[in-house]
């Protein structure tokens, strides 16, 4: 069974501000992507393994672009973000460093965060042990597209 490890991700932000509405967006969005990746963890058995294998992660995320091919409606995003996990593999925010970039201590499936980097940023990037993920807009824009749902702005 995956266990749960602390994970940084960074955000680039390119101004000093952003919109509450595309933090709580991308949260959204992201939580939703962690579930279905641990949906396909599950569904494929794999096992726990401390090395990230970049095989598994394409391949988990082939298998929810093709579930989602032909889109997503609302409430079964909503079912996805919302969804009751165990707490052993829950997604939780141990702390959020507000500077630039954005930094997010997440405790979580490692495997699954590393599919969620994929789908928001298209290849994950780590710096200093850290996954890298462009901005706020950027990163909700991609996520939105593998869903195949409309990209706003």
């Amino acid at each position: 069974m995956p266990t749960r490890e602390k994970i940084i991700i960074e955000i680039s932000t390119q101004k000093e501000d952003f919109h509450a509405a595309d933090f709580s967006h991308f949260m959204y969005l992201f939580r939703a992507m962690y579930v279905a990746a641990l949906d396909q963890i599950f569904s494929a058995s794999y096992v726990s393994s401390s090395e990230i294998n970049s095989g598994e992660i394409d391949l988990i995320v082939a298998r929810i672009e093709s579930k989602y091919k032909h889109g997503i409606s609302r409430p079964d995003l909503a079912n996805l973000a919302l969804k009751e996990l165990p707490p052993e593999h829950d997604l939780d925010i141990a702390d959020i460093h507000r500077r630039n970039p954005i930094d997010i201590t997440f405790v979580a499936v490692p495997l699954a965060i590393f599919v969620v980097a994929v789908i928001a940023t298209g290849a994950w990037t780590l710096s200093g042990g850290n996954l890298k993920f462009p901005g706020l807009e950027t990163s909700i824009k991609n996520i939105r597209k593998k869903l195949n749902l409309p990209v706003r702005r």
